[in-house]
């Protein structure tokens, strides 16, 4: 094989490898099936606050991937309350996913808005019960742009958590680590510091054992990968 030959087999063998790792992932709730956990009103928690009656979740035909179904969260703002809101979208009605996941790895999940809401500054957090109490991961902007965008926090890592306490106040929760072997998933915090309605798709809550997920490969990538096997094959022709 010559040297041009293996650089276009390394190119395709590094196309190949780009490709997105998911048999390790933890699929919590995809909403295909509908139903919990993460299925509740946004009112459904006392920690909720500044947001309407009105505010509500539904079925989408919006999913990740293909996938035919996303829950879509219309969060509407309540005028008598300035300053913004936060919504904890919670797990189920016992207020946590009961089964434990080991706090290695990350957990997860793919969030949609769209560009109109760009001005919210729309931020999530994940909260779990860590033994005893309850942490949360640091807040992370919601990118506004109308695609689906993968947040998750790593449950080894102390700088990605925070307090309970630092986005619903004093309730003595939370050291801003992950101390436990296992922890249950809580909550979705969604929060903005302003007034304005919001209307947010969530899919695909995951725990993912195995560290990050690696990104879809470039359109470059494959296509290079793609010219690669064609010369390839042209020159045994």
């Amino acid at each position: 094989m010559n040297v041009m030959k293996k650089c276009l087999v390394a190119i395709c063998l590094l196309a190949v490898c780009a490709l997105p790792v998911t048999a390790a992932t933890v699929v919590i709730q995809d909403y295909e099936a509908g139903g919990a956990p993460f299925d509740l009103d946004p009112n459904f928690s006392g920690s909720t606050s500044g947001i309407l009656p009105s505010s509500a979740i539904a079925l989408v035909a919006d999913g990740v991937g293909g996938s035919t179904q996303a829950s879509e969260l219309t969060l509407n703002d309540d005028p008598a309350s300035a300053g913004g809101w936060i919504t904890r979208f919670v797990a189920n009605g016992a207020g946590h996913f009961v089964v434990g996941v080991p706090t290695t790895g990350y957990i997860g999940f793919r969030a949609k808005l769209d560009q109109a809401y760009a001005g919210l500054g729309l931020e999530v957090g994940f909260a779990v019960d860590d033994p005893g109490t309850a942490d949360i991961g640091i807040p992370k902007t919601v990118i506004a742009d109308g695609q689906w965008r993968l947040y998750q926090w790593n449950l080894a890592d102390d700088s990605d958590w925070t307090t309970f306490d630092a986005y619903y106040g004093s309730s003595g929760l939370g050291n801003g680590t992950i101390d436990g072997a296992t922890v249950e998933l809580d909550s979705i915090a969604i929060r903005t510091a302003v007034d304005g309605d919001a209307v947010l798709l969530i899919d695909d809550i995951v725990y993912d054992p195995a560290g990050r997920i690696i990104p879809e490969p470039t359109t470059g990538l494959l296509l290079m990968a793609a010219m690669g096997m064609a010369l390839v094959r042209r020159n045994r022709a």
